[in-house]
């Protein structure tokens, strides 16, 4: 599996502090079976990547069909990382996007997507605004 830039295994978990220390079922139906600090430094690697920020905590992980993570960046944004199991029907994704894209726009209050969808295997994931 490629890893975003600088993700490894034995990256500090301080940022986990307040969330479980093991990947829930969901987590690891859709992620694999990795262990939680793997996963955050995955998705902060993404987020570095992506948003040119690093992760500072972890707020809240929730999901029953997908992973939903909620983080603060360093740059203190708040943002959530969603991981869909596959199949994951891209066309309706990119159509859902830009549907809410056009309710920013308007200034409907919808989450704006800042980047992705991106693919990792097995999932596809993006940040969008808290």
């Amino acid at each position: 599996m490629d890893l975003p830039t600088g993700a490894t295994d034995d990256e500090p978990t301080r940022a986990l502090t307040g969330t479980p220390a093991t990947l829930s079922d969901t987590e690891r139906a859709v992620l694999g079976d990795l262990s939680t600090a793997l996963v955050l430094s995955l998705f902060d690697g993404f987020t570095r990547d992506h948003l040119a920020r690093s992760i500072d905590h972890v707020t809240f992980r929730a999901g029953r069909i997908k992973v939903v993570w909620g983080v603060r960046l360093t740059d203190g944004r708040d943002v959530v990382i969603k991981a869909h199991r596959r199949p994951v029907d891209v066309p309706a994704v990119v159509a859902a996007t830009r549907a809410m894209d056009l309710l920013v726009a308007a200034w409907f209050p919808c989450p704006q997507q800042l980047a992705g969808p991106s693919r990792w295997p097995g999932t596809s994931w993006w940040p969008r605004r808290g």
